[in-house]
């Protein structure tokens, strides 16, 4: 994954999961499936931004189609443990259970449309 300047980088895990992050708007899209498959390839992502990039990060999942229950548990741990790392997370374009345990996790989240 690249993190250049104004550069988005976009990878594909699989013709169902898709990544990217954009260091101009700090943003990050998942999109797709995550499953048990591409998990950890996703917390090893965030891990890199984490580390070349510190900084304030948002997350948008509103073009995440589908997570498995591992897979969520995975995630948000790695968003709690980027949270933790004196970074500013927003996590938006929640479905509503994902927003419920995204704010029991102390994480800020919002639903898709806001």
């Amino acid at each position: 994954m690249s993190t250049s300047e104004g550069q988005h980088s976009a990878e594909a895990i699989g013709p169902e999961f898709r990544f990217g992050f954009d260091p101009a708007s700090r943003r990050m899209t998942v999109a797709g499936e995550l499953d048990a498959a591409n998990a950890d390839v996703l917390a090893d992502v965030m891990a890199t931004v984490l580390e070349r990039d510190p900084g304030s990060v948002i997350i948008d999942i509103s073009e995440l189609d589908f997570v498995d229950a591992v897979s969520k548990t995975s995630f948000l741990a790695s968003c709690v443990t980027m949270n933790f790392a004196a970074m500013s997370l927003s996590i938006v374009g929640a479905s509503p259970k994902t927003l419920r345990a995204c704010q029991a996790l102390g994480l800020d989240a919002r639903r898709q449309g806001t």
